[in-house]
């Protein structure tokens, strides 16, 4: 550990609203939901199914955030759509908490 391999990983969980954030912004120059999805991309559908399915009870709220809903609807047409469920739920969570820090 004194080593610093924890390190991206410390660095990685503080900053993941953030990249879930720009994945949103940008998912509209990821290719459209009709073409066949990159390794990487299926890589990251599977690792978000994964995660919910892990962690999903803890994370799922009564409704979803209209301004998550917003953010993610990039989501929707681009060829990360067949994780959009799980990137919703997700991203909401995130939302949310940011938001009670800022409110705190």
């Amino acid at each position: 550990m004194l080593k610093g391999h924890l390190v991206f990983q410390d660095y990685a969980a503080a900053q993941w609203f953030f990249h879930l954030r720009e994945i949103a912004r940008h998912a509209d120059t990821l290719r459209a939901s009709d073409e066949e999805p990159s390794e990487t991309i299926k890589d990251l559908i599977t690792a978000l199914r994964e995660f919910l399915e892990m962690y999903g009870e803890a994370l799922c709220e009564e409704t979803i955030l209209d301004s998550s809903q917003q953010r993610c609807e990039t989501i929707r047409n681009s060829s990360l759509s067949d994780a959009y469920g799980s990137y919703l739920v997700l991203f909401d969570h995130s939302e949310r908490h940011l938001r009670k820090s800022y409110d705190e």
